[in-house]
């Protein structure tokens, strides 16, 4: 029995030198099942009692910056002027001087003013020589995302951000990483005319990405996708369309102060402007255009707080309902949505000794800052406060902003930083043993830069490389390499394994449609992983799924060519009935690479997407070499997921993959029918010379037919086998090649023909079984 003592609802409070409330586990006494409640316990005994904290300094490596000032590099150049509000006189009025009864000799020309009211006015005009400027309703400006390419059905690395002195330009770039450097394409520009407060991505949305783009007085709605991959010198290819744009006049006529995507539908965009207002559009599926569903104005000026004195407002989705998060300095008011109708319930209050600096949302998890704490929370059921950890930071500082990066599974590090502070402070939590813990105290990390003002940070995972992105208040963008310790971020740690960034890694998934998933879901749920399952029954799965995938193949066979039907359909749309406890996975390619064989190749196309769509496409594997095995995807699912899977649910998983990006497609005949048709109501010396034409390929077959004719009676057509003998080789004469036709024995009585035109091709690959080290040769059936 353990317990995790804490007050209800306030979750473990930590500080500096605070190892919080403790976890004390009485089962690590032996023979605790017999002690009565009210029976002490010795001192031998109490020193096996297993007590732990959810403070774990030490646990994780530190992130350190790989260079400062010098080593950072500079992305894009300030886009304000030299010109400074804060002029020499200003700063004449600020030296120490001495009482004096004489007249300034640099005064007795012109007319005198008393020292005081020059001061005075200094008082006055603090506002204006002050060293920060700080816009509450500014959010997050720069974006990195990626961009789909629709020529080449893969993603670009791109990056939105801004320029010009009045903020108002967009720009969206694609960028390259190579030892790190990072270069920029030459960016597209939209210029909106007025200053841009705010952008958001959405680049998970039926690949194209999604831009929403706020000002004081509107927000606009972009779709964006690249045609084709361009060189970094040139403007690159992209298609963007505007959804929509929604004026504040459409809400309650005041100025915007947040938007964003919500949790649980990327289609819905939730709006608050600096009164509270709040508003839900909808991106409509089938005409490119945008809707309002919902607005909701407070009651009676119930969310306007006179001690806040800020138009500071965020704006949140939750991920498992339809309700939103409204945020002021001092209060948090969840809107209960039914329909069109919106409930207000208030569900924190901060305005006695702490003021709201900021919030984020992870899945299930979030997390606020507030001018004393970091606190982290529980979505999954509720609001349930894990941490608080106090930060001793400046509470009087409004700017304070954080980043929240899951760099692992339930792992999370904190960037907490401000515009006028030198530092990033870095906070690590994480959940073990099912509790919430304090991975590593707090330690800091310097900015790039001395003399500029910090606006927002990114911390982005470029490559393998993490890279922290630094933009500041005049659009000075930098950016530096960050490090675990002495080992740079590619380099596998026994306690942080970066490669395993599952939402990184989930989006190379993004081919595979919901429906699929789901589909994917099911037969993981309902078909049990098993560990232990013998070589015979392994053989006697793939063998029965052999026949199965023939059977489809027959049942479609005829509704496919009747229909003339041209569309490409996956083995695992022929037979869904998958042996998913196979774990040699090598003698299950080789059944694949038979079927093929056996199929008809002038009735049916066969090509592997593996290598292209999968593969390649994943940064984690860097290799120029054609994969297109099932073998292959296992191989790198277990390198990117090191320890965070049983071995059964890798090898299920990647048979479910492979099966279905092994596309299949019937050949028409009504290209040839067409042919013919045209053929026929052509002149008669166009029909001649086609005719001619095919005499001539005819002669040359029927030349290297006759040549290869006797090999024939050494074969036999028969449905794809698993090691028909001991003696015998693979059946596997080539493996399935990407993106061309396949050559394919076929099992009819035309043979021989066929065999002719496959020894024309040249050589034939060698299959996985050839390709591998040779094996023990198992019996046959």
């Amino acid at each position: 029995m353990s317990f995790w003592a804490h007050k209800k609802g306030l979750g473990v409070r930590l500080s500096y030198g605070v190892h919080g409330n403790g976890i004390v586990s009485i089962d690590s006494l032996p023979k605790s099942q017999t002690h009565d409640d009210d029976m002490l316990v010795d001192d031998k005994q109490d020193e096996m009692i297993h007590t732990q904290f959810p403070r774990i300094n030490k646990s994780r490596k530190k992130l350190t910056c790989k260079g400062k000032g010098v080593d950072s590099k500079e992305l894009v150049k300030s886009q304000t002027s030299t010109f400074t509000i804060n002029s020499s006189m200003y700063d004449n009025f600020n030296m120490p001087h001495l009482r004096s009864n004489r007249v300034p000799r640099s005064l007795t020309s012109r007319v005198y003013v008393p020292q005081d009211i020059l001061s005075s006015f200094t008082v006055e005009s603090d506002a204006l020589t002050s060293n920060m400027a700080y816009d509450p309703n500014c959010g997050d400006v720069l974006q990195l995302f990626e961009i789909y390419v629709t020529s080449e059905d893969a993603y670009i690395d791109g990056i939105a951000y801004l320029t010009g002195e009045s903020m108002s330009i967009l720009n969206i770039s694609v960028y390259d990483y190579h030892k790190g450097e990072i270069s920029l394409s030459t960016p597209y520009q939209i210029d909106f005319r007025d200053p841009v407060l705010q952008v958001i991505v959405n680049d998970q949305f039926n690949k194209r990405g999604i831009i929403a783009v706020r000002t004081a007085a509107k927000f606009y709605v972009l779709s964006l996708v690249s045609n084709k991959v361009t060189d970094l010198q040139s403007i690159p290819d992209f298609e963007i369309s505007v959804f929509g744009e929604v004026s504040a006049i459409s809400l309650a006529r005041y100025s915007f102060a947040d938007i964003s995507f919500c949790a649980n539908n990327k289609r819905k965009i939730a709006v608050v402007d600096i009164k509270g207002n709040f508003g839900v559009w909808y991106i409509n599926k089938s005409v490119p255009t945008i809707r309002q569903l919902v607005s909701d104005k407070p009651n009676n000026d119930a969310f306007l707080n006179t001690r806040s004195l800020s138009n500071w407002r965020r704006v949140y989705g939750l991920p498992s309902s339809n309700n939103v998060l409204v945020f002021s300095r001092v209060k948090v008011q969840e809107l209960v949505i039914k329909e069109t109708e919106v409930t207000r319930r208030t569900i924190i209050t901060s305005n006695t000794w702490s003021r709201i600096r900021d919030f984020t949302l992870l899945d299930k998890y979030a997390f606020m800052l507030t001018s004393k704490e970091l606190i982290w929370f529980d979505f999954s059921n509720g609001m349930k406060r894990l941490i608080s950890w106090k930060h001793y930071l400046d509470d009087a500082d409004p700017s304070l902003k954080f980043q929240v990066l899951e760099i692992k599974t339930n792992e999370f590090t904190c960037f907490v930083y401000s515009q006028v502070s030198p530092i990033i402070i870095v906070f690590t939590f994480g959940i073990v043993d099912n509790k919430p813990f304090s991975l590593r105290d707090p330690y800091f990390l310097r900015k790039s830069f001395e003399n500029l003002q910090l606006r927002q940070i990114n911390v982005h995972k470029v490559g393998n490389k993490m890279v922290l992105f630094e933009l500041t208040t005049d659009l000075a963008l930098f950016y530096r390499e960050l490090t675990i310790g002495d080992n740079t971020m590619d380099v596998v740690d026994t306690s942080m394994t970066i490669p395993n960034d599952i939402e990184v890694v989930d989006k190379y998934f993004n081919q595979f449609n919901e429906k699929q998933l789901q589909n994917f879901r099911l037969q993981l749920e309902e078909q049990p992983l098993l560990d232990d399952v013998s070589e015979s029954q392994q053989i006697e799965e793939i063998q029965k799924y052999a026949y199965e995938l023939g059977s489809g193949f027959a049942k479609m066979g005829s509704s496919q060519q009747s229909l003339g039907s041209s569309n490409y359909f996956s083995l695992y749309d022929v037979c869904n009935n998958i042996p998913l406890n196979v774990s040699d996975l090598l003698e299950l390619d080789d059944m694949i690479a038979q079927l093929e064989s056996s199929l008809p190749p002038d009735r049916l196309k066969v090509r592997s997407l593996i290598n292209n769509s999968f593969i390649q496409r994943n940064k984690f594997i860097n290799t120029q070499q054609t994969q297109t095995h099932i073998n292959d995807i296992y191989k790198m699912i277990d390198k990117i997921y090191v320890r965070d899977n049983k071995n059964s649910s890798k090898i299920a998983v990647s048979i479910l993959i492979g099966i279905s990006l092994i596309k299949c497609c019937y050949v028409s005949d009504q290209l040839t029918a067409d042919f013919e048709s045209v053929k026929s109501e052509a002149p008669s010396n166009v029909q001649s010379l086609l005719e001619e034409w095919d005499a001539e390929e005819e002669e040359v077959q029927s030349i290297e037919e006759t040549q290869t004719q006797h090999d024939s009676q050494f074969l036999t057509p028969s449905f794809p086998t698993i090691r028909v003998n001991n003696s015998q080789p693979s059946l596997r004469q080539q493996v399935l090649t990407q993106n061309s036709q396949s050559q394919m024995i076929p099992s009819s009585q035309k043979f021989s023909s066929q065999l002719s035109s496959q020894s024309r091709s040249g050589s034939p690959i060698p299959s996985s079984s050839q390709s591998r080290k040779k094996r023990k040769k198992k019996g046959g059936f």
